[in-house]
């Protein structure tokens, strides 16, 4: 039968998950990297434990199942030979890591600098991966499921010890949990609510009782923890699901995020400006604001930026920065710079700094455009979930412009943030099934 006569049968992407997950059912090395991405997941969980032996602990052998991801996913490379960081990602990565590295090598005095640029490295190879073999083996959905598995364990603990008035991080007036410190706890809870949520839109079976209460304690958790730039995560991807269903254009979609935006850091953002310009002796403590002593932080980090404004000081080198000019800060604590893009311009300069940039716009871009195509082709009750990876990365830019997390190896939603912004770079897809005569791919491209 000739190509011309040969019937196209076109099936959704969600039928076509469902034949596939019915080919790989016994698929021995899919089920054990899904196993170990569950355990890569909950040992970074639990390395936010306030209890410090425990931490110290899971610090140590959380990077063990990363290693053993990786592992799982070259072997299963070999075999099944799919494509790994598509439209120019890889490209852009290997830019961006290379003047990292040259500021690393070349501008970084601290030894631990080259062992935080390393697991970056391994970081963004095992998301590359894992996003890459995810995509080829129709397995999107099941990441995000992995995650919102574990995530609904970490709220039911969370809210029974908020019943129970169990606090054990710091902060007396706002809620930790177990974990460390309430911001700990926000940046864990926000993208499961919003996973979570996905599901509830898409009315899946038994959203009732399986995934709504689950959304209603983790929103009452964040608002315990006082996290603002977690509530933030949601809020602004709650708008991108407005954006992503209602399909309007780039205009308004601009002006939806940045009207947030401006009333959330506009005044702010003007009196840093100022102050910065006059170089006024206004006291930072009465300039910080709701920002909880990040805008005296932002002012170190351009000070120390224009010193090395092509290369910076180097991945990893904001702590032992931090920790030499402790006491310039009046209100500011801890060893970030509690931005990820003041963090990438410190750290990496402009060089650095315009890649990894290209990379987030491009990706927010691409992910839009590619969320509206399949959407169109998508059964009206399964678009969440296709949508999902751009909402996820919509949220994370925001919260991330207040937290430094971005490029940190260490932190939970590092693997997870790159993995999305894998799927945002991947061209749109419509798959067809045809009869016999066709080529063994079964779909097109």
């Amino acid at each position: 039968m000739s190509r011309l006569t040969n019937p196209i049968v076109t099936v959704s992407y969600y039928d076509r998950v469902k034949i596939n997950r019915k080919k790989s059912r016994n698929n021995g090395l899919l089920r054990i990297i899904y196993f170990n991405f569950y355990v890569y997941i909950s040992c970074f969980y639990i390395a936010y434990s306030s209890n410090a032996a425990i931490s110290g602990i899971f610090l140590s052998i959380k990077w063990v199942p990363l290693f053993t991801l990786i592992f799982l996913l070259l072997f299963s490379f070999t075999r099944m030979r799919y494509p790994i960081g598509g439209g120019g990602l890889t490209i852009l990565l290997w830019l961006f890591l290379s003047f990292a590295a040259a500021s690393t090598l070349l501008m970084s005095s601290s030894e631990g600098s080259v062992f935080v640029f390393a697991s970056l490295i391994l970081t963004l190879l095992a998301s590359l991966l894992l996003a890459g073999h995810a995509r080829q083996s129709f397995q999107e959905e099941r990441l995000f499921d992995v995650i919102a598995n574990v995530g609904r364990v970490v709220i039911a603990i969370s809210v029974a010890m908020a019943f129970l008035n169990l606090n054990f991080g710091r902060g007396i007036d706002r809620f930790s949990g177990w974990t460390d410190n309430p911001n700990s706890l926000g940046l864990i809870i926000a993208p499961i609510i919003i996973i979570l949520s996905a599901r509830i839109i898409e009315r899946r079976r038994g959203w009732i009782y399986l995934y709504a209460p689950f959304v209603i304690a983790g929103i009452y958790v964040l608002h315990l923890t006082g996290s603002r730039a977690s509530i933030g995560w949601v809020a602004m991807s709650i708008v991108a699901f407005f954006v992503a269903r209602k399909g309007i254009g780039l205009l308004g979609f601009a002006a939806i995020f940045g009207v947030p935006i401006i009333i959330a850091y506009g005044d702010t953002a003007v009196t840093y400006i100022v102050e910065s310009i006059s170089r006024g002796h206004t006291s930072r403590l009465e300039s910080a604001g709701f920002l909880s002593g990040r805008v005296e932080v932002w002012d170190l980090a351009i000070s120390l930026w224009r010193e090395n404004p092509w290369f910076g000081f180097g991945i990893g080198s904001s702590e032992p920065l931090l920790s030499a000019y402790a006491y310039f800060f009046e209100v500011h604590q801890g060893l970030h710079f509690h931005s990820s893009y003041i963090t990438t311009l410190v750290e990496t300069g402009l060089l650095g700094s315009f890649f990894f940039f290209t990379i987030l716009i491009t990706a927010l871009f691409r992910g839009f455009l590619r969320g509206r195509r399949l959407w169109q082709t998508a059964p009206p009750h399964r678009w969440p979930t296709l949508a999902l990876p751009w909402i996820i990365f919509v949220g994370a830019l925001a919260h991330a412009s207040v937290e430094s997390w971005l490029l940190s190896a260490g932190n939970a939603n590092t693997l997870m943030f790159w993995v999305v912004v894998a799927f945002c770079f991947e061209r749109p897809r419509q798959f067809s099934i045809q009869t016999a005569g066709h080529n063994s791919h079964g779909f097109e491209l």
